[in-house]
């Protein structure tokens, strides 16, 4: 990453550019709806049909093990991303400063989303909702984020800030459509296609030490929203018959109240605190 700080006559400008690069170095099937490689379903996985005479079945030779591992899987793709960030403040009154910020930042997904099952370890036999294999060629989530506030000094002992928030994420981790097999039986595979976002609007007020004491409060409305809580949500859905999420709703994480508090006393041979929360 490069960055730098521009102080002019009344402006503070902090930009930056950041380049993030990824590559999970794994395999995904070149074929999804053929994923037992020691136990083809397709015959022309199990047999070698290269004579093209228009038919593949068992007048021709079994293929190998060998010869699948020629076709059978295809590398995952690299992923990088260029984010820029601009943050500025400048005063607005003798005694208030306006500020915001706006970036891009670049999230790789968790470990367990991409090696899940790495193997492919589904059973040939098997019947009915198999379960979630990993992906190893995910994508990674995108997050835009823009803020503005002001801070405002109230007298010489107590300042005032207001913050207001939002937060796009893009390519939120879900289960996508299910993989048929045959014989009723399905697997899942994690995909890009979710959203959500977050917005909110903090209020803080600061008491300076004097006196021996200062304090802080802070109250935070927020309200996150989006597809699913989590990538296993629309799986666990098709598990119960229930219809997976189709609109933006609450996040679990959505908390619209947090008020936060604490109190120093002391000076500089001690000195003692009190924190409270309330969500």
């Amino acid at each position: 990453y490069v960055q730098d700080k521009i102080e002019l006559d009344e402006l503070i400008i902090n930009i930056g550019l950041r380049y993030d690069y990824f590559d999970s170095n794994g395999n995904i099937l070149s074929d999804p709806t053929d994923p037992f490689i020691y136990d083809p379903i397709k015959p022309e996985h199990i047999y070698d049909c290269s004579n093209d005479d228009g038919y593949c079945g068992d007048n021709e030779e079994l293929q190998s093990l060998e010869d699948r591992l020629e076709y059978w899987y295809a590398p995952t793709s690299s992923k990088s991303m260029i984010s820029p960030r601009l943050g500025a403040s400048f005063p607005i009154f003798d005694k208030g400063v306006f500020h915001f910020s706006y970036g891009h930042f670049f999230q790789i997904p968790k470990f367990e989303l991409l090696y899940y099952n790495a193997d492919i370890a589904l059973d040939r036999g098997g019947t009915g909702n198999i379960g979630v294999i990993g992906n190893p060629d995910l994508e990674p989530q995108k997050t835009i984020s823009y803020e503005i506030g002001i801070q405002h000094e109230l007298g010489n002992q107590y300042k005032l800030e207001v913050t207001s928030y939002f937060r796009d994420v893009r390519d939120w981790v879900s289960t996508g459509i299910p993989v048929n097999l045959g014989g009723g039986a399905v697997y899942y595979t994690f995909v890009n296609k979710d959203y959500s976002n977050v917005r909110g609007i903090l209020l803080a007020l600061d008491r300076k030490y004097m006196n021996s004491f200062s304090w802080h409060m802070d109250y935070t409305f927020q309200i996150v929203e989006g597809s699913n809580s989590s990538p296993e949500e629309e799986f666990g859905a098709q598990l119960s018959n229930s219809e997976p999420a189709r609109s933006i709703i609450p996040l679990d994480w959505d908390q619209r109240h947090n008020f936060n508090a604490s109190v120093f006393m002391g000076n500089r041979n001690w000195g003692a605190n009190v924190i409270m929360q309330y969500g």
